[in-house]
């Protein structure tokens, strides 16, 4: 019995389907086969090669370019807009009647028509006059002619009231045709000041006069997209000197955009009107003025420090290979080695890592706070004797990227000369520049590594101790040592650490800190028995301090005394009481 209802109720529903396909699904196809056959005109929306439309505004021309199917309206040829063209056209292809009227046309209002609009379709002509309202009100009669047939039709309204519009809604408002158009340069006139902006490398832009510098990324863009998107208020009726009356002959503000090609696109803003809300406006390629909201041509009145970078230092350490700095009481040269800097000159030693970078942050975040435009201004300020010389290697050599800047102070301000640009920085810390190489230099550097130490001769008084490793076994004096002993010894060892570097190694400053003649020597070899043995000398103390020297390094550092004394006293009294023990005790 269930079997019996599960295949009648799988029954219906394959009906239902069936229904649902055959019956819903068919049935737009059928109204779209019938709509196709109720067409008023014959023919296709890309076929219309002109338009003339007469309605109670007047008439308008349109015309459509064979070179670029382009719309314009005649006989001005001003620029249409593409979606009002778009609509115009399809509306006439897609027109459906209702019914059509056999009878006669008297009350079908032609004589007055809403619009009459005459269509030329390659070698013919199609005349729709749109009459009056039909009886239901939402549809009207139209009546279609060519080749003296005439037919009556009752078709839709609402298409075409699309007709009965006045020609400032057809034509185009883009001031610029293309707003796809990206420009090679861009040249602002403004009086007697003329800014010129070009792309020097993919993306990015630099001001080539009256300033060498770096544009500001963001504004140039804004710049360029406000061009491409000026839109007309008004249309303004041109009169025979449009130059005198609208302002285009005083020194207007002129715009160009262009390309190495030639290909460019130029505007002039001419007058103020409407109480200074809008400004009149014209492209050197049309004869045509309009007018535009004052707003939308703010971004063209920028100011050479608007339109100019705000950072004049551009550079991430990773960009840079090598870099010299200048200062009255300090020449250094500095190369990058895997992701170290290693001073080169006057000394050959690696830089500390937190210097260079406090360098760099405070370099980059120094803000350009004023472009010196003046010559006598820029002379002022570059015949000082600069506070610092930069001159940057970058990875990558590009033309057109400052490369030495000097820093100068006048006037309770600094300033920066690129060669080129002459300007005002703000955020400036002078603190950051090394004055001599212990700003800069390294304390962080290797002594005495405890895991690759092989032999060290300790040597206090000319009383000398010598600690070596033989197989697994470690020897003081030839005698082993206890593990806990050694360890005890090499842990000492490792602490042997600058806390900071006092000076440049040179005959007087060793004399001064007694490493001349040493207080304590330590000579040391590592496994690798082909490296030279190195030498620590520990001269008088300082307070807390004693100094030392690395022999080859071309510093002076300061090392924590107790350290030094802890591990000269623990040498001493194991020298002294050193016990035998077996020779194989393993070691650390």
């Amino acid at each position: 019995m269930k079997l019996k209802k599960l295949i009648f109720l799988s029954i219906i529903l394959c009906a239902l389907s069936g229904y649902i396909y055959f019956f819903e699904r068919h049935t737009p196809d059928t109204e779209t086969k019938k709509a196709r056959q109720n067409r008023v005109l014959p023919f296709q929306a890309k076929e219309i090669t002109g338009l003339t439309i007469e309605n109670r505004f007047g008439n308008i021309t349109l015309a459509k370019s064979d070179n670029t199917n382009e719309w314009v309206i005649l006989p001005e040829k001003y620029r249409t807009a593409d979606m009002a063209i778009s609509t115009l056209l399809s509306e006439l292809e897609l027109l459906t009647y209702l019914r059509q009227i056999d009878e006669g046309q008297d009350s079908f209002g032609f004589t007055t028509p809403l619009a009459t609009i005459t269509i030329a379709v390659k070698t013919q002509s199609y005349t729709v006059v749109i009459g009056a309202p039909a009886a239901l009100g939402e549809q009207r009669y139209v009546r279609v002619s060519t080749n003296e047939i005439q037919s009556i039709y009752v078709v839709d309204s609402h298409p075409l009231e699309k007709f009965n519009l006045p020609p400032e809604e057809i034509r185009s408002r883009s001031i610029i045709p293309d707003k796809t158009y990206v420009p090679d340069y861009i040249q602002i006139q403004r009086d007697s000041l003329t800014i010129t902006i070009e792309h020097k490398k993919e993306g990015v832009w630099y001001l080539s006069s009256p300033l060498q510098c770096r544009a500001d990324q963001d504004r140039v863009r804004a710049v360029v997209s406000a061009f491409q998107n000026l839109r007309a208020i008004d249309f303004i009726d041109v009169t025979s000197e449009p130059d005198n009356e609208y302002g285009f002959n005083t020194p207007s503000t002129k715009v160009t955009l262009g390309k190495k090609d030639t290909q460019l696109y130029t505007i002039r803003i001419g007058k103020e009107y409407d109480n200074g809300s809008r400004y009149y406006i014209k492209n050197d390629y049309e004869s045509f003025v309009y007018g535009i909201e004052r707003m939308s041509a703010k971004l063209f009145f920028s100011s050479l420090y608007e339109l100019s970078t705000k950072q004049f230092f551009l550079y991430a350490q990773e960009d840079i290979d090598s870099l010299i700095l200048k200062s009255d009481s300090l020449s250094l040269e500095l190369q990058s080695e895997n992701g170290k800097w290693k001073i080169k000159r006057p000394v050959e030693i690696f830089a500390d890592t937190t210097v260079i970078e406090n360098l760099f942050k405070s370099l980059q975040s120094c803000t350009i706070s004023e472009y010196l435009t003046s010559i006598e201004e820029r002379n002022l300020i570059t015949s000082l004797f600069p506070l610092y010389t930069l001159e940057i290697t970058p990875q990558k050599i590009e033309r057109h990227t400052k490369n030495t800047f000097l820093f100068y102070s006048a006037n309770e301000h600094y300033y920066v000369s690129d060669g080129e640009s002459v300007y005002k920085i703000d955020n400036f810390d002078q603190s950051v520049f090394p004055m001599t190489i212990t700003d800069i230099a390294a304390t962080d550097i290797s002594l005495i590594n405890r895991y690759t130490l092989a032999r060290m001769e300790f040597r206090r008084a000319n009383v000398p101790i010598t600690l070596e490793l033989r197989g697994s076994n470690w020897f003081l004096d030839k005698k082993a040592l206890a593990q806990a002993e050694i360890n005890n010894i090499l842990n000492i060892l490792q602490l042997i650490k600058p806390r900071k570097i006092y000076a440049v190694a040179n005959e007087q400053t060793m004399r001064e800190c007694g490493l001349e003649q040493p207080s304590i020597q330590i000579t040391y070899n590592n496994i690798n028995t082909e490296s030279p043995a190195e030498t620590i000398l520990f001269g008088i103390q300082a307070d807390n301090l004693i100094y030392g020297h690395k022999k080859g390094y071309p510093l002076i550092f300061l090392f924590d005394a107790k350290t030094v004394e802890s591990m000269t006293d623990t040498l001493m009294a194991r020298g002294k009481n050193v016990k035998n023990i077996p020779a194989s005790t393993e070691t650390d």
